[in-house]
């Protein structure tokens, strides 16, 4: 078990961060992988893509691990099961500085939350 507890995440940017995730996952033992996608989900939901990142990138599983606070983990606003298909879902991230500073497309029109929608 050791040695799963001492991989770690290797990325450059945030961009990466889910094929590592992916990468380590898959070396884990089904009890590890549950966990680690439990973690991955919670700061994903929590904090966005660039949050996951400050979080994993460079740190080993058993950091990772040891460093999670189950306040973390997100409450799901709605679950389900819709056409045998389960779901879950949360309220959107806060936004982080890095999102706030990219401006909308300039062409694009935009409502609901800035969700393009297809002109009628």
């Amino acid at each position: 078990m050791d040695d799963f507890m001492s991989m770690s995440v290797q990325c450059s940017d945030a961009k990466g961060i889910v094929a590592e995730r992916n990468r380590i996952s898959r070396a884990l033992p089904p009890d590890l992988q549950k966990k680690f996608g439990a973690i991955f989900t919670a700061y994903l939901v929590k904090y966005g893509i660039d949050g996951i990142y400050e979080r994993f990138a460079g740190r080993t599983v058993k950091t990772i691990f040891e460093e999670f606070n189950e306040a973390d983990a997100p409450t799901p606003i709605e679950s389900g099961t819709v056409g045998g298909m389960r779901f879950t879902l949360y309220d959107p991230p806060a936004k982080s500085a890095t999102n706030a500073e990219i401006p909308p497309d300039a062409n694009a029109e935009t409502t609901n939350g800035g969700i393009n929608e297809p002109e009628k």
